[in-house]
Parts: C-alpha cells; sequence; structure tokens
C-alpha cells in the first residue's frame, strides 16, 4: 500500500487515475464490493442470526446446569439462582 506524504504524490496519483479509466472502474468495482461483502445487510443479518443462536444455547446450558445443580441440592437458598463456588 502506498501513503501519499506530500501534494505532488497526491497529483501524480490521481492524475494517474485519471489518465486510466478502466483502473478507476476496477477499483470502484472492487471497493464496492469489498464494502458489501464486510458491511451488507445480508452480512450483518446472518452474523446477527449466529450471535443470537450462541447465545441461546450458552442460555440453555446454563439453565440446565442450574436446573442439574438445584436438584443436586448445590445451590444455596440465599444464593437462589447462581451456582454455589
Amino acid at each position: 500500500m502506498q501513503y501519499l506524504t506530500d501534494v505532488g504524490s497526491a497529483y501524480n496519483a490521481i492524475k494517474f487515475l485519471y489518465n486510466d479509466p478502466e483502473l478507476r472502474a476496477n477499483l470502484g468495482k472492487q471497493g464496492r464490493e469489498h464494502v458489501l461483502k464486510l458491511f451488507g445487510y445480508e452480512d450483518f443479518r446472518q452474523k446477527w442470526i449466529e450471535l443470537i443462536k450462541t447465545t441461546e444455547k450458552k442460555k440453555s446450558i446454563e439453565f440446565k446446569e442450574l436446573k442439574l445443580g438445584e436438584e443436586k441440592g448445590e445451590i444455596d437458598e440465599g444464593k437462589k439462582g447462581l451456582p454455589s463456588p
């Protein structure tokens, strides 16, 4: 990756892109695809679904462990709902 450090470098980069419409189009297309891949609705939606499923599984496991602890008498009445140390 090239970093622009001065006005001359910026001018040369802009001039280079100005003179190459095919490169500009290709960079624009790739940039759009990259942004949609990272921040597109479908990807965002899928990540939320995975997060919800993971959370549901974790809560289900914690609930089952809590119920087993109550059945075995491992949970103090004063700390109802919290596993004993």
